[in-house]
């Protein structure tokens, strides 16, 4: 029987010099790939609720500020 949800980490990286065959993420960092296992559960929804909370407060290209003009004679 698994452990409890509780006890479980939220999220678990593996590391190898080799790319991963089945990964739900992963990346290459100094000759060495991170990556997150595509059947851990726990760590890829924790990933896709980081992502969703980044999507949700990202307020877009900075506008440009607001132009004063002033008449001239």
């Amino acid at each position: 029987m698994p452990p409890p949800l509780a006890t479980q980490p939220l999220l678990v990286v593996h590391c190898s010099s080799k790319k991963p065959d089945d990964a739900f993420v992963a990346i290459e960092y100094r000759k060495h790939w991170f990556w997150v296992d595509d059947r851990d559960w726990n760590s890829n929804r924790t990933l896709t609720t980081m992502l969703f909370l980044f999507t949700l407060s990202d307020t877009g290209a900075a506008g440009s500020p607001p132009v004063l003009t002033i008449p001239t004679q």
